[in-house]
């Protein structure tokens, strides 16, 4: 009898222990007056005010993301807002539960509450993002108003170079940025047409979607020789002298390097003094073409100052042993149909850096003068060249006629401005791409 009676305590100590478990710990509610819920992009903005009892500790809130997983957010008194995130297009009445927690985890029973969201930065990228034509591919455009979290994948319908089969060739890929930015995209396969593709994904890494754009023109490009255009000089501002090999014809003679030339020949470019803020020259396209891009070059090797030369006062006030302080930072170009008209020239491009940049940074960093020779000359044709380039929209705009003009110039290595007081111009090789007949 006392081990049944035993028996039956333990049954009825268990049930007992099980309808506690049942019941909840902390019944303190979240009023509902307490939360509210402000649409951000990508998610919401949680407000609440948590109550007054001194065991609440912090608020929590249970959603589904976008992708269907579970998440949990929990904020406490040390702030007011909580933030939601998950989401890709702008959807309304998202259900959740929010309950209360105490110091000892204990959660108090659910509210259900439901907020709603804006499309997140990498969505409104996709929708706004554009591919428009241009000079040997396409070229990308886009605009975010806000701060935004993800990356962007290009990608173009090629031919893969390992199995000779069609395929999605990857072009590029880059952070999302608040901003404004256009980015070209020249194909190393060239086609009339291509089929681009953009593909984007979130912070976490998730693939938010993509867009294709089909028959999207290409125009393929041609390099201007000497024998396209007539160079004209306005200000006589070129110095000619074909003992050194120096003059106009030399900024078109495919040298993009500095040639390391026998004897005393420079083979490159170098104006009369006064020359900072004229016209340079007038190229003549002998007929209207669209300009696709424009590459100016600097010699990576700088001779001394050729031996015949160093003897002429003239000449050695004309380059001083310095080279870096006659480079354009700051020139336009500028198109027209009508080369009388002064009003008829149109500003295509420009480039500009601060004429005192520290030398590291400069476009035209790896040259020097040759009292600070950065580049062996014996080694100079297996060196990359450098440059800077302007490229203009492929909008249809054709002229016939282009100048130059350079509106400041470099000081030397150490930014100091006394080694061209004539402000001279040079420059080693000018590239003018058109489009191909």
């Amino acid at each position: 009898m006392s081990k049944l009676y035993t028996i039956l305590l333990l049954v009825l100590g268990l049930l007992i222990s099980c309808s506690n478990d049942d019941q909840v710990r902390f019944d303190v509610v979240m009023p509902r007056e307490n939360v509210s819920f402000i649409p951000r992009p990508g998610g919401a903005v949680m407000h609440y005010r948590l109550p007054a009892e001194s065991d609440v500790q912090a608020v929590n809130i249970r959603y589904r993301d976008a992708l269907g997983n579970s998440i949990y957010r929990s904020g406490n008194y040390t702030c007011d807002t909580l933030l939601i995130v998950g989401f890709n297009e702008a959807v309304e009445n998202v259900p959740a539960e929010i309950t209360l927690s105490n110091r000892t985890y204990e959660e108090s029973d659910p509210i259900q509450v439901s907020f709603s969201t804006l499309d997140s930065g990498p969505t409104t990228f996709l929708k706004n993002v554009e591919i428009r034509p241009s000079w040997d591919g396409f070229m990308l455009l886009y605009s975010m108003k806000e701060e935004v979290e993800g990356m962007a994948h290009v990608f173009y319908l090629g031919k893969n170079p390992l199995t000779h089969e069609t395929d999605t060739i990857s072009v590029a890929s880059f952070l999302l940025n608040k901003g404004r930015d256009t980015l070209l995209y020249p194909l190393q396969q060239i086609s009339p047409t291509n089929t681009v593709f953009v593909r984007v994904e979130d912070f976490r890494g998730y693939i938010v979607g993509q867009r294709e754009w089909k028959d999207v023109v290409s125009y393929e490009t041609s390099l201007l020789t000497l024998d396209d255009f007539d160079f004209e000089d306005p200000n006589q501002l070129s110095i000619e002298d074909e003992m050194a090999q120096v003059g106009y014809r030399y900024l078109f003679d495919g040298d993009t390097r500095g040639q390391n030339l026998p004897g005393d020949a420079m083979g490159t470019y170098i104006t009369e003094p006064n020359a900072v803020g004229k016209d340079l020259f007038i190229m003549d396209l002998r007929e209207a073409r669209p300009i696709a891009q424009i590459k100016l070059y600097c010699m990576l090797c700088v001779k001394r100052i050729p031996s015949h030369l160093s003897s002429s006062s003239e000449w050695a006030l004309i380059w001083r042993s310095e080279y870096m302080d006659k480079l354009p930072c700051k020139f336009v170009v500028y198109g027209s149909n009508d080369k009388e008209d002064d009003s008829s020239w149109v500003e295509l491009g420009r480039f500009e850096e601060d004429r005192y940049l520290e030398f590291s940074q400069r476009w035209s960093n790896r040259t020097a003068s040759s009292y600070y020779p950065l580049i062996d000359a014996g080694n100079i044709k297996n060196e990359d060249p450098q440059s800077v380039t302007l490229n203009f929209f492929a909008n249809g705009d054709a002229y016939r006629y282009l100048k130059v003009v350079v509106n400041d110039v470099f000081t030397n290595i150490n930014r100091l401005d006394i080694f061209n007081p004539q402000k001279r111009v040079t420059f080693h090789e000018f590239e003018v791409y058109v489009q191909k007949k």
